[in-house]
């Protein structure tokens, strides 16, 4: 049995591996890092949902890229806007497929 040395993978450690505007795949930063990709994956899905990383889909594989100065001041005043009132047409259909698909699920027992 091997052991292999995993690496601490912290902020500083992968945004100082980065290039702004440069995109990444999973693999690449693993390496560049050091680290396995479960680990880096773990550590990138954490930074893209707390707005440090951009991600897109290119192929089947995700890339993550860090957003150079320009990207930051086009996207200054964009943000996620949450739908508020009643759900209507395409959104009611996904909310009534949605309420179907957790209605057939089993209960948990309680421990």
């Amino acid at each position: 049995m091997t052991i292999t040395n995993q690496r601490v993978v912290t902020r500083a450690i992968v945004l100082a591996r980065m290039t702004p505007g440069i995109r990444y795949s999973v693999h690449q930063l693993a390496r560049l890092v050091g680290t396995g990709m479960p680990t880096m994956q773990l550590v990138l899905a954490e930074y893209f949902v707390r707005g440090v990383l951009r991600k897109t889909i290119a192929g089947k594989r995700d890339v993550y890229w860090l957003p150079s100065a320009d990207e930051l001041a086009s996207n200054q005043g964009s943000q996620w806007a949450l739908p508020r009132g009643i759900f209507q047409g395409y959104d009611l259909a996904n909310r009534h497929f949605q309420d179907l698909c957790l209605s057939t699920r089993a209960r948990v027992p309680k421990a």
